[in-house]
């Protein structure tokens, strides 16, 4: 079973096991880079928009694989040569995805965009007509404050490492 998924989505002060994994498993990673390669590597690490990095590597590492143990044993039975060539174009189509995600706005909201995302009505339970402490414009319904960009997002999902970027409103497809 997998044993680490509802440690990912547990409170970590309420959970042992969600602690160890939120916090204290990053925490030794940080501090263990750091001792082996220096403050600057433990910065880089802990910078959240660098993971980015980590995606083309898993990204290429991947098809590099596929390229080396997949391609020399097709066709074959159940594998036309056809798929050669579909494997190539999916593997442009997420790269070209990716990129676009990547560099998409998730639609930021400022004092100017105000009317471009005011397009919910407050609950009134979960959504309040309220001015943001923290960038003092109106907080529209169904958005959030992103503590990675440090901007409001209409309809905000989450911060996502692997794209470097919020997931909002205009780039959440």
């Amino acid at each position: 079973g997998n044993s680490f998924g509802p440690c990912c989505i547990a409170d970590p002060n309420h959970s042992v096991a969600a602690k160890f994994c939120t916090q204290n498993i990053p925490s030794f990673t940080q501090k263990f880079a750091g001792r082996l390669f220096g403050a600057e590597c433990r910065d880089y690490i802990s910078n959240k928009k660098n993971f980015k990095i980590g995606y083309v590597v898993i990204m290429w590492g991947t098809w590099a694989m596929e390229i080396h143990s997949g391609y020399p044993q097709m066709p074959n039975k159940y594998v036309s040569v056809e798929h050669k060539y579909y494997a190539w174009i999916l593997f442009i189509s997420c790269l070209i995805s990716w990129r676009i995600v990547c560099k998409s706005s998730p639609g930021y909201i400022t004092k100017w965009t105000i009317p471009k995302f005011d397009n919910y009505s407050y609950d009134n339970i979960m959504f309040t007509d309220k001015i943001c402490p923290t960038k003092g414009i109106r907080k529209l319904a169904r958005s959030k404050y992103c503590t990675v960009t440090k901007k409001h997002i209409s309809r905000f999902d989450h911060y996502c490492i692997w794209v470097g970027n919020a997931i909002g409103e205009e780039n959440y497809r």
